[in-house]
């Protein structure tokens, strides 16, 4: 039995992150998709949290598509640039890159989509960037 989705399914998914998500976040370990995983990706390292450096604001402008991606849909994120390293006094490995929504409103603050990165060990006071990436949603199989 043959199985098939259309794009326009895949891209709801992939526009929600595209126009919800509005900053990118830099972290130590990967947070939960719940409460407390909101809590870690937005607390500083130093205060037992997950952040060592986010963006000021990213919006739909800082993505591209949804189009089509080598099996499926896919969004890219584009690169980031120059995002401070204020999580931490000293140094931290960043092992994870993180779109989150933040909102004043506690129902709306999201853990969208976390993927991870090159381990890469980040001092504190200096900047960090990020090159642009892609989230893909692969057809069914």
């Amino acid at each position: 039995m043959a199985k098939n989705v259309h794009d326009n399914v895949l891209d709801q998914a992939l526009n929600y992150i595209k126009n919800n998500a509005n900053k990118l976040f830099v972290l130590t370990s990967e947070p939960a998709n719940t409460a407390s995983g909101y809590t870690n990706m937005t607390k500083d390292k130093d205060s037992s949290g997950y952040r060592l450096a986010d963006s000021s604001v990213i919006s739909a402008s800082d993505f591209s598509g949804p189009v089509n991606g080598a099996s499926g849909r896919k969004l890219t994120v584009k690169a980031q640039s120059s995002m401070s390293i204020d999580g931490i006094a000293s140094s931290a490995n960043a092992t994870h890159v993180t779109l989150g929504k933040t909102s004043s409103s506690a129902s709306s603050q999201l853990v969208l989509y976390t993927t991870t990165c090159t381990s890469q060990n980040l001092t504190g006071g200096n900047k960090v960037n990020t090159p642009a990436w892609d989230i893909q949603i692969n057809d069914p199989s």
